[in-house]
């Protein structure tokens, strides 16, 4: 590895950014890493970590002092849309859990369920196209019958892990060839995501199609999808799944 390298790692997830830093500890001697968080990011807040201090930044009224004091930002599942002249300025690095360029935008494992379309993990380059961008690597997971959002993020998650340990040294150094997604593919917005929570007791639907919805809504404490009775209270629906004999 060259010089002292400067790297500015936006991130607004604890797990991942705790996989990472891990990752990061035979670098510390090479590389300058700064760590920052989404404003309205209350997890990081309340957490303090040993290694590394993760601060507050937003990345559009700060993009100057980012692009005077980086080589290179990674952003780790950032909720943040970083603004076109920090891009231009600077190398960005996206770790995606999508297998781009499909169902780019938000929680692209969950419309994978629904649309069928692939998903697994990306690296890609930013571009000012949300989640489009020169590939650096990915990997494509297969959606099992029984896999709920739960269990298929848990398995997208241990691939972007290993992504990153396959692929940090060479991104930092500059050292790697990249690949144009061959379509712009399809993308969801968060008003997407929550046009698919409210189910209609009413609307006639095939069962393939219910039971996929309900499993891909089906994520731990996040809110899932729900019901509203004929007293008007609202009931959520989450599903078991098990393959049996």
């Amino acid at each position: 590895m060259g010089k002292h390298k400067r790297v500015i790692v936006i991130v607004d997830h604890i797990e991942l950014f705790k996989e990472f830093v891990g990752i990061i500890q035979r670098l510390k001697n090479k590389v300058s890493f700064s760590f920052f968080c989404s404003p309205k990011n209350r997890n990081f807040k309340l957490k303090k970590f040993k290694t590394f201090e993760v601060k507050s930044l937003d990345v559009n009224q700060s993009r100057k002092w980012v692009i005077d004091n980086c080589d290179l930002v990674i952003s780790l599942h950032s909720k943040q849309i970083f603004p076109s002249k920090l891009i231009a300025k600077k190398k960005c690095v996206n770790v995606h859990p999508g297998f781009l360029p499909y169902n780019r935008g938000w929680y692209p494992h969950i419309f994978s369920i629904i649309n069928k379309k692939p998903t697994g993990a990306t690296i890609h380059e930013m571009t000012n196209i949300l989640d489009f961008g020169p590939i650096i690597d990915s990997q494509e997971i297969k959606i099992k019958p029984d896999d709920t959002s739960a269990s298929l993020y848990k398995k997208i998650f241990k691939v972007e892990v290993k992504l990153i340990k396959k692929n940090i040294e060479k991104i930092i150094e500059g050292d790697y060839t990249t690949v144009m997604p061959n379509t712009k593919g399809n993308i969801n917005y968060k008003k997407d995501y929550y046009k698919l929570l409210p189910i209609d007791r009413n609307k006639k639907i095939k069962a393939e199609k219910i039971i996929n919805k309900i499993r891909a809504l089906t994520h731990g404490e996040c809110r899932g999808a729900y019901f509203i009775d004929k007293n008007k209270e609202k009931f959520e629906i989450k599903v078991s799944l098990r393959r049996v004999k």
